[in-house]
């Protein structure tokens, strides 16, 4: 028989398991949130396990997000008895912290190596554009905060964005990710291509900083000669 848990018995496992100088146990392995969430969204990186315990990477995220104290030992396993049975509310509010703690583990040195590895497979995509020749797409959110607009992709050869087939929230990411992840990650050798496009419309040429152009839907409909 299933036992639903309550807000009240995670809340008290959460009090339980926070050390008398409010740092997080340390662990051996990723909570099974952490496993799970991740294995169902392949564009997110597993944040290593240290920087899940320090608490230092947490701030401003509590304010931002409800349940978060319960969330954050959810994700560093010392609630690991309700890992497989929590309720809907809890559940969002562990997506909701492991996504803007996310969007600053990516930024970090393991971090930029992990999601390497994920650009340099073509995980996220290439660039629709005949001239980009195929080049690998960078995921980047519209805003930093959650609930704004799903992930979305950027090319480095044409700075261009498009949407995606990826419907996690931007926030994951941030608007920033791309040109950090490409600034130290220089020995890439990109070599940006959006001089070699002419933007036309109705095969009509147009200036690439017209209002028209800055309005039509970044999903590569643009036609390059």
């Amino acid at each position: 028989m299933n036992h639903f848990i309550t807000l009240k018995e995670l809340s008290l496992a959460a009090s339980d398991n926070i050390t008398h100088h409010g740092s997080f146990k340390s662990k051996q392995n990723q909570s099974a949130f952490v496993v799970r969430y991740t294995s169902l969204h392949n564009w997110l990186a597993i944040i290593d396990n240290d920087y899940i315990l320090d608490s230092f990477n947490y701030f401003g995220i509590k304010s931002a997000v409800s349940n978060s104290q319960i969330a954050y030992q959810i994700l560093n396993g010392d609630c690991s008895e309700f890992q497989d049975d929590l309720p809907e509310e809890i559940s969002q509010s562990c997506e909701n912290v492991y996504a803007l703690l996310h969007a600053r583990y990516i930024l970090t040195g393991p971090g930029l190596q992990a999601m390497r590895r994920k650009y340099e497979s073509g995980i996220f995509g290439q660039c629709p554009r005949f001239l980009c020749q195929g080049q690998n797409l960078l995921p980047v959110g519209e805003s930093p905060n959650l609930g704004i607009a799903p992930v979305r992709t950027f090319c480095p050869k044409c700075q261009d964005i498009f949407e995606s087939d990826c419907e996690i929230d931007g926030a994951h990411f941030g608007p920033s990710f791309p040109h950090f992840f490409l600034q130290m990650n220089q020995d890439l050798n990109v070599i940006l291509a959006e001089d070699h496009f002419e933007h036309n419309f109705f095969g009509i040429p147009i200036e690439k900083d017209s209002d028209l152009l800055k309005n039509r839907i970044k999903r590569g409909d643009e036609t390059s000669t």
